[in-house]
């Protein structure tokens, strides 16, 4: 056999086994689906503290200090003896003219470090939008994002809503943002969390003190601007 003709025919069925299409089909192996990271909240102890930042009551919260005094309150209460937890979470809300309620979450330790009595004070004036009190609609959205924390939802965590409001609105659309609020409340109490209303008015308290009763809120608590020292709730046991 003539040894070109072989070696033409051994390079000419190289060049065919490479050309595409000509390869042998292969198994391709899928990548690999994207590992989807679960944020789990360790969160044992959360509490949220609503402040009224609107009109003439900002300077009650803010300028008379009722604002950091209960801030401070609440810290000592619920955190005192926490204070290697790294997991539990102070959130702070306003009710002002605006909807928008949320101003700051973080841990109590976070807190102390981030805020002197006058950086506090600084810092809800800058947040306050002084052109109305949209109290029902600011505190139903703090309850709507509180509510939501997976912890608080499940009854995992220890829950607290401190609301610091003389409950007088004047916003758009009263009569329906009073049901919203009054349904965020509700909501909130049948998670098994405590809370409550301090410096309310005195009229607005005797409206809505026999509407939570009735609803079953019984120890959900709403004390009226005259009280000199507030009573904070204890966690159920």
């Amino acid at each position: 056999m003539n040894i070109n003709f072989v070696i033409r025919t051994i390079l000419l069925a190289s060049v065919i086994a490479f050309m595409p299409g000509c390869e042998a089909k292969r198994e391709r192996t899928p990548p690999p689906k994207a590992t989807s990271i679960v944020q789990v909240d360790q969160s044992q102890y959360i509490v949220m503290l609503v402040l009224d930042l609107s009109g003439s009551f900002e300077q009650q919260m803010t300028d008379g200090g009722q604002a950091w005094t209960f801030a401070g309150m609440a810290l000592d209460k619920y955190f005192r003896d926490r204070r290697e937890n790294r997991h539990d979470r102070f959130i702070l809300a306003q009710v002002s003219g605006t909807t928008k309620s949320l101003l700051w979450e973080g841990t109590p330790e976070h807190f102390r470090r981030d805020f002197t009595g006058e950086s506090f004070r600084e810092f809800l004036k800058e947040k306050a939008d002084p052109n109305g009190s949209k109290v029902y609609d600011g505190v139903s959205h703090a309850l709507g994002y509180f509510n939501r924390i997976p912890n608080v939802r499940s009854g995992a965590a220890k829950s607290a809503v401190l609301i610091l409001s003389d409950l007088m609105d004047n916003g758009p659309d009263k009569e329906a943002a009073e049901k919203r609020f009054f349904e965020s409340v509700v909501a909130f109490d049948k998670l098994g969390g405590v809370g409550g209303i301090w410096y309310c008015d005195q009229d607005e308290y005797m409206k809505w003190r026999p509407t939570l009763d009735n609803a079953g809120l019984d120890d959900f608590i709403i004390e009226c601007d005259f009280k000199g020292h507030p009573t904070l709730p204890s966690f159920q046991q």
